[in-house]
């Protein structure tokens, strides 16, 4: 399975790249699936739009926190995520 970063389909007004560029027009005939933990779905629940606590209690559940803090740091080019709504 490839996960890209939702934005890497969207467009720079500035025609650059949509990863690194600061304006960027949102693609509205991209349809995504992002999977979420359980954990993240009750903070957006809650009003909130910071990355919810992984426990950690293993090598494993390390990894796997790691994976998740870098894929929602890539995906989450505005703060109040308008670019995953």
């Amino acid at each position: 399975m490839v996960k890209y970063p939702i934005s890497i389909f969207d467009s720079c007004t500035e025609g650059g790249n949509p990863m690194t560029c600061e304006r960027i027009v949102f693609n509205p005939q991209m349809i995504g699936l992002k999977l979420e933990r359980g954990d993240q779905i009750k903070e957006f629940e809650d009003g909130e739009t910071s990355i919810a606590p992984y426990d950690i209690k293993s090598m494993k559940q390390y990894s796997s926190a790691v994976m998740n803090l870098m894929m929602e740091t890539i995906n989450r080019r505005t703060s109040n995520l308008a670019n995953e709504k």
